[in-house]
């Protein structure tokens, strides 16, 4: 009886052992099936500041994108991504935020036939979302991506376009 019972313990503890490990694996050593080309990249950009621009008779967009991965799943991509999305007023040589956006989102793209069109946008609103959306492999990086560096720098780049427009306007006052 000890013996069985030794056993199945030992069994229990490889089950645990190789569960734990497959979970490791998985967000370690996961790989996006496809790469995006710049000139994909431009279009997802484009996509984003039409589907964000309000209705402003003078305006100006700003975006600045990060790009977590995506994952070719049959005829399509799905790009895990964040972007900071600014709307600035120009009417009268002012400049005033309009619109702001600063969040996590997935984009759908149909690759069928050599097409590159995007079918779906989703901006994903919190964490929890993101941990229900996001593959396993990327969803720790997402939720925690607004403490990281790479945020500071896309913060930057944003704010950076942002402020040569700003100055340009004050002189032009």
């Amino acid at each position: 009886m000890k013996k069985v019972f030794k056993y199945m313990i030992l069994v229990i503890i490889i089950i645990i052992v190789c569960v734990i490990g497959v979970f490791w694996l998985r967000k370690n050593f996961f790989k996006f099936d496809r790469r995006l080309t710049s000139e994909e990249k431009e279009i997802i950009e484009k996509y984003i500041n039409d589907n964000n621009t309000s209705n402003l008779e003078e305006g100006m967009t700003f975006a600045s994108t990060y790009y977590f991965g995506d994952r070719l799943n049959n005829d399509k991509i799905d790009v895990y991504l964040w972007t900071i999305f600014e709307e600035y007023d120009v009417r009268d040589h002012l400049f005033s935020q309009n619109k702001e956006m600063n969040n996590a989102s997935i984009l759908t793209i149909d690759v069928s036939d050599d097409k590159f069109e995007i079918i779906d946008y989703k901006v994903i609103d919190n964490n929890k979302e993101i941990e229900k959306t996001f593959p396993i492999a990327i969803r720790d990086v997402a939720v925690s991506f607004k403490e990281s560096e790479d945020y500071q720098k896309l913060e930057e780049e944003n704010d950076k376009m942002i402020d040569t427009y700003k100055e340009y306007f004050k002189e032009s006052e």
